[in-house]
This record gives C-alpha cells, sequence and structure tokens, in this order.
C-alpha cells in the first residue's frame, strides 16, 4: 500500500459514526423542527436568538442586525403568497381594502 495517494477524511467518518447517516430535516424529528418556514431557517433562528440574548453596549448599533434579517425574511419569504393573502383580505373587508387604497 505504499503507493496508495489516497487520504481518509476522518472527521466525515466521525461524523458518520456520531450522528448516523444524513437525514432530511422533515424526516428527522429529533433537531429543532416546527411548521414554520421562518423558524426552520437557520439563519432565521441564529439572527433570532443573538437579537433575543446580546447585551446593549457600545461596541455594537442596535440596529446591527436589521440588515441580516431583512435578507434572511427576504429568503423564505413567498412574495406571491403574501400578495394573495392580501387580496384575499381585502376582499373580505371593505374598510381595509379602502385603507391601503387611500396609502398607494
Amino acid at each position: 500500500m505504499a503507493g496508495d495517494m489516497t487520504k481518509v477524511d476522518y472527521d466525515k467518518l466521525d461524523a458518520e459514526y456520531m450522528e448516523g447517516k444524513p437525514k432530511s430535516l422533515d424526516q428527522f424529528g429529533s433537531v429543532i423542527m416546527t411548521s414554520s418556514k421562518y423558524l426552520n431557517s437557520a439563519r432565521l433562528r441564529d439572527l433570532y436568538a443573538q437579537e433575543g440574548l446580546r447585551k446593549n453596549g457600545k461596541d455594537v448599533p442596535q440596529t446591527y442586525f436589521v440588515h441580516q434579517t431583512t435578507q434572511a425574511l427576504a429568503e423564505v419569504t413567498d412574495e406571491a403568497e403574501c400578495e394573495a393573502l392580501v387580496a384575499r383580505e381585502k376582499a373580505r373587508l371593505p374598510d381595509f381594502a379602502a385603507w391601503l387604497d387611500a396609502r398607494s
């Protein structure tokens, strides 16, 4: 085996041994799972935890995570679904429709 140059990826083997074979989140329930696409987003969960647990200090402005959160929300938001929901509510609530129409 002196000429064998293949490198064994011990990190990958360790992870497979410790964690088992990778499974999709919809089939595996021992990790954080919700029916919310927003809370299933690792990026949004991290931002939410970061914002909820951080201390206010002079090193980071209070608006520090606003831009990142906006981007993360945009990644998981279905705009067509949001527009359909607003259209449905406008049809159901004429006062709401008038209020929205007056604003645009």
